[in-house]
C-alpha cells in the first residue's frame, strides 16, 4: 500500500469519511462524496436488477463492484490511506489491513468499505441528497397517487407540504421507490391520498398506430393487444392515475380525437 504518511490531524475539506467495523476494529477512509454516491447508487441499481432477474435477494461482492463500478476506486478514495481514526491521523498498518481485509490492495479495500460500510455525510451533503430524493419522490407521488375524495392528483406543492407536516424522514441512501409505500401511509395522517392505477381499453385507428404505439409504450404498460386486419390497434393498458389527463390529451392530439378510450377499472395499490 502506497503513500502512508505519519500521524497528523486531517482536514476533511470537501471530503467525507467512509468507515467499516471488522473484528471490533474501526477502519476509515477519506472519500469524495459525489463519486462515492455514484458508486452507492450503482450498487443499489445492480442489486435490484439482479433480484428481478433471479427472483431472490442478491448482495454484491467486492469482485462484482470492481467490475461494474462507474468510477474507479482510486478516484473514490483520497490520499490512499486507511485509518482507525481519520480525524486524529491514526492510520492502519499493512499487517492490520491483511488481517482485516485479506489484502493491502487499496482498490479492494475501498470497494469493501463502500459496499459494506457507511458514509458519514456532512449536513450540507446530506441535505443536498435529501432534496434530490424529495424532488423525485414528489414527482412519483403526483403521477401515482390521487385524492380519493376527488379522484384527482394532489398538486406538487400540497404533497411536499404534507411530507413536511408529517415529519417524514427521507433516507438519502435508499431508492425512493423503496420508500414510497411507507411515506404514503404516513401522509394519510395529513391528507387524503392513495396510490392508484388505471386499467384502460384503447382503440387506435390504423393511420395513427405507428406513433400511437410508441406513445402508449412510453406512458403505460400494455397488458393485452390485438391488431385488426385493417391495421387498427386494440389494447388494454395500465398506468398511474396521476398521468391519465396528460396521457389522454397526447393520444387525442395525435389521433385528432379519433382514438377511443374507456376505463375498465381502477386499482388501489
Amino acid at each position: 500500500m502506497s503513500q502512508i504518511r505519519g500521524s497528523k490531524r486531517i482536514d476533511l475539506g470537501k471530503y467525507v469519511i467512509a468507515n467499516i467495523r471488522i473484528n471490533n476494529k474501526n477502519f476509515e477512509i477519506l472519500v469524495d462524496p459525489d463519486t462515492a454516491w455514484k458508486v452507492k447508487k450503482k450498487i443499489r441499481q445492480y442489486e435490484k436488477e439482479k433480484e428481478k432477474e433471479l427472483q431472490k435477494t442478491y448482495r454484491l461482492t467486492v469482485d462484482d463492484l470492481l467490475e461494474i463500478t462507474p468510477v474507479p476506486m482510486e478516484q473514490v478514495i483520497e490520499g490512499f490511506m486507511v485509518f482507525h481514526d481519520l480525524k486524529r491521523g491514526d492510520h492502519v498498518s499493512e499487517d492490520e489491513l491483511q488481517e482485516a481485509f485479506g489484502t493491502d490492495d487499496i482498490a479492494r479495500i475501498t470497494a469493501e468499505i463502500i459496499l459494506n460500510g457507511d458514509l458519514q455525510l456532512t449536513k450540507t451533503q446530506r441535505d443536498k441528497f435529501i432534496q434530490e430524493k424529495l424532488k423525485k419522490l414528489v414527482d412519483i407521488l403526483v403521477k401515482n397517487c390521487v385524492n380519493p375524495q376527488t379522484g384527482k392528483p394532489h398538486p406538487p406543492q400540497r404533497i411536499e407540504r404534507a411530507i413536511d407536516e408529517a415529519n417524514i424522514n427521507i433516507d438519502p441512501f435508499n431508492p425512493v421507490e423503496d420508500q414510497v409505500g411507507d411515506i404514503v401511509r404516513e401522509m394519510k395522517r395529513i391528507i387524503p391520498i392513495k396510490m392508484e392505477q388505471v386499467v384502460m381499453s384503447l382503440r387506435i385507428p390504423a393511420q395513427f398506430t405507428g406513433k400511437g404505439y410508441n406513445l402508449i409504450n412510453m406512458f403505460t404498460s400494455i397488458t393485452e393487444e390485438k391488431w385488426k386486419n385493417d391495421g387498427t390497434l386494440e389494447c388494454l393498458v395500465q398506468f398511474p392515475s396521476g398521468i391519465q389527463a396528460e396521457f389522454l390529451d397526447k393520444i387525442n392530439k395525435l389521433t385528432h380525437g379519433r382514438a377511443q378510450a374507456k376505463i375498465v377499472e381502477t386499482k388501489s395499490a
